[in-house]
């Protein structure tokens, strides 16, 4: 496998922050709000479309990665407000999971190199992911 590098365009969100409490029936649940699943909808066609442009460019049929790797997530944050930046991994994680780029995001074995840049003009995420070596 050889590295991969996705950008992502729009202001990221945390998923930690976009449950809300909903009824069903009798009983209370949390579910996430429309906002964070439009969101998620979003990031995860623009995913599937540069994977099909991967695709492209190789040879074979693409299968979503099931080795170990390691992931870099760099997000570009319009406003200067507080985010966990774990939170904020955790929807791109889930993202890369259903455009089936990854198998699963527990295959992530190493997140070197993340960080949060705020006050950015174009927010957005760029996703690396490269073979994990010990």
């Amino acid at each position: 496998m050889k590295e991969l590098s996705f950008i992502i365009d729009g202001q990221p969100m945390s998923k930690k922050r976009n449950y809300r409490i909903i009824r069903i029936g009798q009983h209370y649940a949390l579910g996430l709000k429309r906002e964070y699943k439009a969101w998620e909808k979003n990031i995860t066609d623009q995913l599937w479309v540069q994977r099909m442009q991967y695709m492209a460019s190789m040879v074979g049929v693409w299968k979503p990665i099931d080795m170990y790797v390691e992931a870099s997530f760099e997000f570009f944050m319009k406003n200067k407000a507080k985010y966990d930046l774990s939170n904020l991994i955790q929807g791109v994680e889930d993202a890369l999971v259903k455009a089936k780029i990854l198998k699963d995001d527990s295959l992530i074995a190493s997140y070197d190199g993340s960080r949060k840049h705020l006050g950015c003009a174009e927010p957005r995420v760029l996703v690396t992911i490269r073979p994990f070596k010990c």
